[in-house]
């Protein structure tokens, strides 16, 4: 792979906001039913632009070796998966790891990350928990969003920890995002999206709401 560095810097550069905001609304919408797309996923799936260039984007087999002896569960997905940008994305550039790649005539190849690649990806996971955690991580993203009003409570996450509920401006669709962080389910979504801006008290009642909604009191 050609030295790049796979960071908030990178999805900045990358991310068609049109199809984050998509996303926002649809698969990063938390929902009780099932488990939604967290927000840094959604904006990394949304790197999978036509103004995106990295020639890492271009899935080869070439060069990698068979597994040898199995040891643990690995994933296994088959050859055409690295034609997927998005596979891409995810499995080799900010989530990497190793994982079986099966040709079409049935032989294996091991992908993994090098060592260079562990490392770099170590800083960005700190950098993202940072920015979660502090309710910071949509405008490090897009200057599109705004923060109005980050609320933090103690509670409901890990002892010590808060869970973090922050209102976000759009620019682009004029709207307010709703945004829940929580840690210990590693939880980033959005929760729900106004078409109104809401004062600081409103904000704080709506947060009040979703916490009753799921018995807890507040």
């Amino acid at each position: 792979m050609k030295k790049i560095k796979y960071d908030i810097s990178y999805i900045r550069k990358n991310l068609d906001l049109k199809k984050f905001i998509e996303y926002l609304n649809s698969i990063s919408k938390w929902s009780y039913q099932t488990d939604g797309t967290s927000i840094i996923n959604s904006a990394i799936k949304a790197c999978d632009s036509k103004k995106n260039k990295d020639p890492n984007l271009i899935g080869t087999t070439k060069g990698l070796k068979p597994p040898g002896e199995i040891k643990t569960i690995m994933m296994v997905v088959d050859v055409d998966a690295l034609q997927d940008k998005s596979h891409i994305l995810d499995y080799h550039c900010f989530f990497p790891g190793e994982y079986i790649i099966k040709e079409k005539d049935g032989t294996q190849k091991l992908w993994r990350p090098s060592v260079a690649q562990i490392k770099e990806n170590k800083k960005f996971l700190k950098d993202l928990s940072s920015l979660e955690s502090s309710g910071k991580l949509l405008s490090k993203i897009s200057n599109n969003f705004s923060l109005i009003y980050n609320l933090k409570y103690l509670g409901e996450d890990e002892d010590g920890v808060y869970d973090v509920n922050t209102l976000y401006f759009s620019k682009i669709d004029k709207k307010y995002y709703y945004i829940w962080y929580h840690k210990s389910n590693h939880i980033n979504e959005v929760i729900k999206v106004f078409n109104k801006p809401l004062t600081k008290e409103g904000f704080t009642e709506e947060v009040s709401k979703f916490k009753q909604s799921r018995g807890f009191k507040v």
